[in-house]
């Protein structure tokens, strides 16, 4: 997807919305165009003590063992991932992540690495969740065909129901020019449900997942009442 504007919204949507209703409200003012529409089964990985998450990342096995890392704004955004292709399913420490003779891919590997040795240091990726993700990309475009507005549809599905999402956000990009535009396909937006959320795309999907996130300690803490008997507590 390519844009002239790098200043973009971000909404979630009610996850129980059909995409033909959320595609019928822009219909009203825009052509719409599909130019995009893929749908990949993920495995979210993450250590035992949550590294990647308190780290600010997110990372997800794909298909055809891709490994995908994002930052915690950049959530689930193909154009804003790193990954590298061809991972062995063994791949579990970031010594792992060897290098391939694709240069971009080396390049790729190697900053996943980086990432992967500060977040984790000696500790091993592990499998968190699975599910479906699936993505589309809409041009909004006048009678002419001239887009006006970029539109991503991402959509979050448990594994073992691919028809009604748990999460799904909507991200508008605009187009240099045509920023009444963009604020016509907000207020679209904003009048089917969305709105957006005041803590992190990463939060949001762990919200959706039903996931939280255990600060991790090496000193367990046992609660134990005042006037529990000493015999008791043992």
């Amino acid at each position: 997807m390519k844009t002239l504007n790098t200043n973009y919204t971000r909404h979630l949507l009610p996850a129980s919305m059909a995409k033909k209703h959320f595609l019928d409200a822009f219909k009203q003012s825009f052509t719409v165009k599909e130019v995009l529409n893929t749908s990949e089964n993920f495995t979210l990985l993450d250590s035992f003590d949550w590294g990647l998450y308190n780290s600010g990342y997110i990372a997800m096995r794909l298909t055809n063992n891709r490994i995908s890392f994002w930052k915690q704004n950049d959530l689930l955004d193909p154009e804003l991932s790193q990954s590298i292709d061809n991972v062995s399913a063994k791949s579990k420490f970031c010594w792992d992540f060897f290098a391939s003779e694709n240069t971009e891919t080396e390049a790729a590997a190697e900053n996943i690495k980086k990432i992967l040795k500060k977040a984790l240091k000696l500790r091993a990726l592990s499998p968190v969740y699975k599910g479906i993700l699936k993505t589309q990309q809409f041009n909004l475009q006048d009678d002419e065909g001239k887009i006006l507005v970029f539109c991503q549809l991402i959509s979050i599905h448990a594994e073992d129901s691919p028809r009604i999402p748990v999460m799904r956000q909507a991200r508008l990009i605009p187009v240099t020019g045509y920023e009444n535009e963009h604020n016509k396909a907000i207020e679209l937006i904003e009048s089917l449900g969305g709105f957006i959320p005041t803590f992190t795309p990463l939060d949001s999907l762990m919200s959706a997942l039903g996931i939280t996130p255990q600060p991790y300690t090496i000193k367990p803490n046992f609660p134990i009442p005042a006037n529990m008997p000493a015999r008791e507590t043992i």
